[in-house]
């Protein structure tokens, strides 16, 4: 994974890792190899070919099966059916990582395959020497200063109490006609 630029940082590459609830895997009654993804329900992120793309890296041929099973919107929905023992998902790890550390999930291989992917932390690109720029070492001159006249936008996004913890909903404004 080559890095892109100087103001990009790689905190993490992303492997793929098949994995299942602790009672999923206990009710399971033929040894855990690859052969058996083909005969238990696979739970599929829409937007992705993850299964695909992993029996491909590990070098299976991709069962016929594989368009079979529970199809979800995300990640973390293909996470919540594993846990709840509604089949296998392919994790992505380090995004599964607590759910297997807490018991939650088990990785049904010890081995993780690349999945091509990492997760990034992209800064601005500032040079604070530069002439133009309005901060320096020296500090800020007074034009970037926030004054009391100066109102921050309001967001529209405003949390709503009563559907849970941290639960928001966009406060959307229709035009009047």
């Amino acid at each position: 994974m080559k890095k892109p630029a100087s103001n990009w940082t790689l905190l993490a590459k992303e492997t793929l890792v098949p994995v299942c609830s602790p009672r999923f895997k206990e009710q399971l009654t033929e040894p855990v190899d690859v052969a058996l993804l083909s005969r238990v329900p696979l739970i599929h992120v829409t937007v992705t070919a993850d299964w695909a793309h992993w029996f491909r890296l590990s070098g299976h041929e991709v069962p016929p099966s594989l368009d079979d099973g529970l199809r979800v919107d995300t990640m973390q929905m293909a996470a919540d059916a594993a846990i709840r023992g509604l089949g296998v998902a392919l994790g992505r790890r380090p995004l599964v990582d607590d759910d297997i550390d807490s018991g939650r999930l088990i990785a049904l291989f010890d081995r993780s395959l690349p999945s091509g992917n990492g997760y990034w932390l992209v800064t601005a690109q500032t040079d604070f020497r530069s002439p133009r720029s309005s901060c320096s070492s020296a500090g800020c001159s007074p034009s970037s200063a926030v004054t009391p006249s100066t109102k921050p936008a309001r967001s529209p996004v405003r949390t709503v109490q009563g559907i849970g913890a941290g639960a928001t909903r966009s406060k959307q404004r229709s035009p009047r006609a």
